[in-house]
């Protein structure tokens, strides 16, 4: 009997901490809220308070950038995974990394979406689910989102994406990489040319002009984004009328007498500076020569694939029944145009 009475009791109070953790409480009058759905109070209509999510725990990044499916990844494949998770270990660093000021920050996370880039490029060599769909999304997350810095105007921004382009090549040579185009892939990799322009073809060149962001300062207003204040008249944001002939006229009406005196002009509010027309006030204009998309134009020879026929062998990979001299059997060879990259070099 008493144990049977002591379960009860033990049953009682398991369900009523999960109904108080469960259940809202009025801050208003202290009353239970009906049920867990509940958003205002039965008696008085107070709205409840709602309980904070926890936040999900992170997963690892073992199991984030792993193969799709279970199967293993054998070789070179192996071995591009595990560069790909390199890289996005190196920009999720770059990211956590605790500098708060904006020159210091800039560079960090600019060289932290450069190994997003990369990363995003060593994807191309790997089959369709060669990676889980959480970590591709870390990585496309990671090409899309661009530094900014609001206090710092256009030419420092370019001057620090320059650093973080510095800092970013020497930290993938100190790691033992090569260059393959703007990707970079460890120098004991033998890939073949279709390898070799898939990331020549995925990171294209920059535009010289705007350094890759798309946009020059405009040159009417300098970069300002306001201009002089063209109303007539109008000096300092004072516009003064001119005094008329008959000045010294004894009959003339009050409002004649009012309009001598000088007002602030209605078009710059008395500040003298109106918006540039140009930029809209910006201080920005797209760049001429790329038309904003920050890359070069794309090679018309290649069609951006890179990769054009063999001249010598005529796509057939031998001559005379020798293996090709120039193509060495692979039937296609790098662009002339463009170098293999997909884009021109200006």
């Amino acid at each position: 009997m008493f144990k049977k009475l002591k379960w009860f009791l033990l049953s009682m109070l398991a369900a009523s901490v999960v109904m108080a953790q469960v259940l809202a409480i009025c801050p208003k009058c202290g009353k239970e809220a009906q049920s867990a759905d509940a958003a205002f109070c039965m008696k008085c209509g107070a709205p409840y308070k709602k309980r904070a999510e926890e936040p999900a725990a992170a997963k690892p990044i073992e199991a984030v950038v792993a193969p799709a499916q279970p199967r293993q990844l054998e070789g070179l494949q192996a071995q591009m995974l595990e560069a790909i998770k390199v890289d996005v270990l190196a920009a999720q660093a770059l990211q956590k990394s605790e500098e708060a000021a904006a020159v210091p920050r800039y560079i960090a996370d600019a060289t932290a979406a450069l190994y997003y880039q990369n990363a995003a490029a060593l994807l191309r060599l790997l089959p369709a689910d060669g990676l889980s769909k959480e970590g591709v999304q870390i990585i496309e997350a990671g090409v899309q989102k661009k530094p900014t810095a609001r206090s710092l105007n256009l030419n420092e921004l370019k001057r620090l994406a320059l650093q973080a382009h510095q800092k970013y090549d020497a930290a993938q040579r100190l790691n033992g990489r090569i260059a393959c185009g703007f990707a970079w892939v460890p120098s004991e990799w033998a890939l073949n040319i279709e390898q070799q322009a898939l990331l020549r073809t995925a990171i294209p060149p920059q535009c010289t002009a705007c350094a890759g962001f798309g946009t020059e300062l405009c040159s009417k207003c300098k970069g300002l984004g306001t201009v002089k204040c063209t109303q007539a008249g109008c000096k300092d944001g004072i516009i003064t009328p001119k005094q008329k002939a008959d000045i010294f006229e004894v009959r003339r009406i009050a409002e004649e007498a009012t309009s001598d005196r000088p007002y602030k002009c209605p078009t710059c509010k008395g500040t003298g500076q109106m918006g540039c027309v140009d930029c809209r006030a910006t201080g920005v204009i797209s760049c001429k020569r790329c038309s904003g998309s920050g890359k070069t134009q794309r090679c018309a020879q290649c069609v951006g694939e890179g990769l054009v026929i063999c001249t010598k062998c005529y796509g057939q990979g031998e001559a005379q029944g020798k293996t090709c001299v120039m193509c060495k059997g692979e039937k296609r060879i790098f662009c002339t145009a463009c170098k293999g990259c997909g884009y021109l070099s200006r």
